[in-house]
């Protein structure tokens, strides 16, 4: 910009929105509210900015936006005629359904630009590591001994999901990280940076003691690196031999520091055994009052609530006054400052189907692999480098898992896992080189 020449409201409104989105991946597991300020604002650039709404209205997830917000706001509206006393929650969780697409002005911020996604990655795993430094006991942290069950800032079982994908993360893009090597003080920085991001992630992961999670990577990490490092193909982006010592490293510290906890991971697995059994061999009555019975219940209520309106469902909030109209006394769980009645199924798949239906079901299943077919599309045409596409294939499986077990997605901390993951994903639809290759 020359000096003394004001730039033009447009030029603003860009640096406003990479700023905000690069602050929103900073603080997604920081700060809640500087969460919120950072969406409010590359959202607010989007709208302001006169490029991105003729790009985005011939976009197809436009249409998959606009037809969702209808279905959304009428099923709102006849559960609140229906229960009326659930007005307040019906559109609190209506708005909070619909905040889920804000991943589209921030893909937009991205643009494909490797650097920015580079820089988005960075942040957001700086932001979780120092959030979870805030809340460590750094004895734990100094003996490699996982105590308790804790999720540091984060909720446990949400802690378990991020954590995963910050490994899945750090081992993908070993090859990257050391592609290119610079003075010998600064490559003993960045190895320093490199192994405290892995050791916190994985001490992060055990001491979520989340079964889920640590399924979902069992699941994920070995698919997401078969992609990278065994999946043939005919260009290479990195030169992966130079990496192999570095990735044995990084191995190393991950699977030692699970040996080092085994005894308290053996301990976790095997607390279910019998309730597992007799799930297995049909004796569902009276199970013992534990996490699988609690989550056996509520979901065999909810599979029952589903098949009572299966096309339409019964609306974007209803599930808590379903569970407390019920009657069902196994469906109280204990809390921290009492018995409650349980708030949502413990299975996201679920927890749609019994919203919205079927039909709204396949309008969310559609966003979501249209958002991957775009993915598969920009990885084929070349936009998108082959870690990349191993990593936001491993976080897709990863996500796809863990939602077998839990209910988070209208949550702050996890609404912003999906904007950070989609938002990356779906950047490369309106990457520069994009309209090309269609």
């Amino acid at each position: 910009m020359v000096a003394g020449v004001i730039a033009p409201p447009v030029q603003y409104a860009n640096y406003t929105g990479v700023t905000a989105a690069l602050a929103f991946a900073f603080f997604a597991w920081l700060s809640p509210a500087g969460t919120n300020i950072a969406l409010a604002a590359f959202s607010l650039a989007f709208l302001l900015n006169p490029s991105a709404w003729p790009v985005f209205r011939r976009d197809p997830m436009f249409g998959l936006f606009a037809a969702f917000a209808i279905y959304v706001a009428i099923g709102a509206y006849f559960a609140i005629d229906e229960f009326p006393e659930t007005r307040k929650l019906q559109i609190r969780d209506a708005s909070n359904w619909l905040k889920l697409f804000a991943f589209l002005p921030f893909a937009w911020w991205l643009r494909g630009d490797l650097r920015r996604i580079h820089w988005t990655l960075i942040l957001a795993t700086g932001g979780l590591l120092i959030g979870m430094l805030w809340k460590a006991d750094w004895s734990n942290l100094y003996h490699m001994t996982v105590a308790e069950r804790t999720g540091f800032k984060l909720r446990i079982i949400f802690s378990g999901l991020v954590s995963a994908s910050a490994i899945l993360g750090l081992l993908i893009y070993t090859p990257r990280i050391w592609s290119t090597r610079t003075s010998p003080l600064n490559d003993l920085f960045r190895l320093a940076c490199w192994l405290a991001a892995l050791y916190l992630s994985s001490f992060m992961l055990i001491s979520s003691k989340s079964r889920g999670a640590w399924l979902a990577a069992l699941i994920a990490v070995p698919s997401a690196l078969g992609i990278h490092y065994f999946w043939k193909t005919k260009r290479t982006d990195l030169q992966l031999g130079k990496s192999v010592p570095f990735m044995l490293l990084a191995l190393g510290v991950v699977v030692g520091l699970f040996a080092l906890n085994h005894g308290e991971i053996r301990t976790r697995i095997d607390q279910e055994n019998a309730v597992v059994s007799s799930i297995l061999q049909g004796e569902n009555q009276h199970l013992p009052r534990t996490s699988i019975g609690y989550r056996h219940d509520i979901q065999k209520f909810g599979l029952q609530k589903y098949l009572e309106r299966p096309w339409f469902g019964w609306g974007p909030g209803s599930t808590e006054h379903l569970v407390e109209i019920s009657g069902q006394p196994e469906l109280i769980h204990p809390q921290a400052k009492g018995a409650d009645w349980m708030d949502h199924f413990h299975n996201t798949y679920l927890e749609i189907l019994v919203r919205f239906g079927l039909l709204g079901a396949l309008v969310l299943a559609a966003t979501v692999l249209l958002v991957m077919a775009n993915v598969w599309r920009s990885y084929k045409t070349g936009i998108l480098p082959k870690d990349h596409f191993a990593f936001l294939a491993g976080c897709f499986i990863l996500l796809a898992v863990w939602s077998l077990f839990d209910f988070r997605i209208l949550h702050g901390d996890c609404r912003a896992y999906w904007i950070l993951l989609a938002g990356i994903a779906y950047s490369f639809a309106w990457h520069p080189d994009a309209a090309r290759h269609d």
